[in-house]
């Protein structure tokens, strides 16, 4: 897992979700391709065997069973990858040279 607390992160996968059940513990449901920010890393559990994240633009309950935030699972997501922008091949267009004829 290779998350972290205000991490950005994209969903990839909002399948198989059933929103009736998981909306009466979760202000919201993620959607695919949409951005969120890493809140909190929720470890396996007996209710969830596998890791999860909270996330700041949606709020959820208290599980009852674990004790944690409902959260959703790593697999959804995938870290986003900033490039820093090299803004030197747009000011060498910029530029006007002479051209030697």
């Amino acid at each position: 897992m290779s998350f972290y607390v205000g991490q950005k992160v994209v969903c990839v996968n909002d399948e198989g979700m059933d929103r009736a059940i998981l909306l009466a513990f979760l202000s919201d449901l993620v959607v695919k391709g949409r951005v969120y920010t890493v809140r909190g890393i929720i470890p396996p559990t007996s209710c969830s065997p596998e890791f999860g994240v909270t996330l700041e633009e949606i709020k959820g309950e208290i599980h009852i069973l674990s004790g944690y935030e409902f959260s959703f699972h790593v697999y959804r997501f995938r870290p986003v990858v900033e490039r820093k922008t090299d803004i030197s091949v747009f000011t060498k267009m910029l530029r006007t040279e002479e051209i030697e004829a």
